[in-house]
């Protein structure tokens, strides 16, 4: 889930939250009394709903050169 940090993954471990999924068995009001606003943001989440802006992907900074034969050499 997007925003699941070192420290919020650690409370989730806690409450016994190893997926998504998991994250929907949760009563909402445990994750928002142990995590806060972030609580209901990783409940959104998780349920697929997020609303914030996507951003395409950066250029690609090189690109490769290939030729694949139709059998393999060992000709360099």
């Amino acid at each position: 889930i997007p925003g699941v940090g070192p420290r919020t993954k650690e409370v989730l471990t806690l409450l016994g939250v190893k997926t998504a999924g998991d994250v929907l068995l949760l009563p909402h009001q445990v994750l928002e009394h142990r995590l806060g606003k972030m609580g209901e943001v990783i409940l959104k989440r998780a349920q697929g709903l997020d609303d914030s802006k996507v951003e395409p992907y950066n250029a690609p900074k090189s690109e490769g050169r290939e030729h694949t034969l139709d059998q393999d050499t060992k000709d360099k």
